[in-house]
């Protein structure tokens, strides 16, 4: 990634603070480039996903995405004492679920290997571990991603705000890796093949 091309940020626009990299010691490194992505269309509707091409980005970095509900309490809710499943980036119910559309919208335009980092302050408990491990079991989930927790001045991108003057580096990352395809090809490719050579040996007439 040479400067901060390969580079997006999402749920944030030049409507926001201005953000900076911040140094493996936790000191304000230089501000983010120009050559940064931004993807915000509730507050800047002309940055969407769909204008960024697929497998081209290298980092994700969520600032202040709606997220952390659901990367703390995991991946199924209470809502009037009814649990609710999610599948496919919605709830049972058809309100939208940001976790799992941020991720299906990260995965098209990120390289093999690319990631999505979602920042938050504190230590991490072993409740957090607990719901981390969790999310990456999840089928959707893990079909798709490696999950994993790490420090944040582990990671080369680590992004933050000032506030009155001082940086306000994040504390921990969640890090979500794009896992390459499969033998190279789709997964739905493959799932064809199988159910082809299930009918051919059924049949012993057609192939699919």
């Amino acid at each position: 990634m040479s400067g901060d091309s390969g580079l997006v940020i999402c749920c944030h626009c030049h409507k926001h603070e201005q953000l900076y990299h911040v140094n493996p010691d936790g000191s304000r490194g230089a501000a983010v480039g120009p050559e940064a992505l931004y993807v915000d269309p509730y507050r800047c509707s002309d940055l969407t996903w769909e204008r960024i091409g697929a497998g081209t980005i290298d980092v994700i970095w969520g600032e202040n995405c709606p997220v952390y509900s659901q990367l703390t309490h995991g991946l199924r809710l209470m809502k009037k004492g009814k649990i609710l499943n999610i599948k496919n980036g919605r709830h049972n119910d058809g309100t939208s679920f940001a976790l799992f559309s941020i991720l299906r919208e990260s995965h098209r335009i990120l390289k093999p290997g690319g990631k999505v980092l979602f920042g938050d302050w504190g230590k991490i408990t072993q409740e957090i571990r607990k719901k981390v491990e969790q999310i990456a079991g999840d089928s959707i989930i893990s079909e798709s991603w490696n999950v994993q927790l790490i420090n944040a001045n582990e990671s080369p991108v680590h992004l933050a705000q000032i506030s009155r003057s001082v940086i306000n580096p994040k504390d921990y990352l969640y890090v979500f890796t794009k896992k390459p395809a499969f033998g190279g090809g789709s997964k739905v490719s493959m799932r064809q093949k199988r159910v082809g050579r299930v009918r051919k040996t059924r049949t012993g007439l057609h192939r699919s």
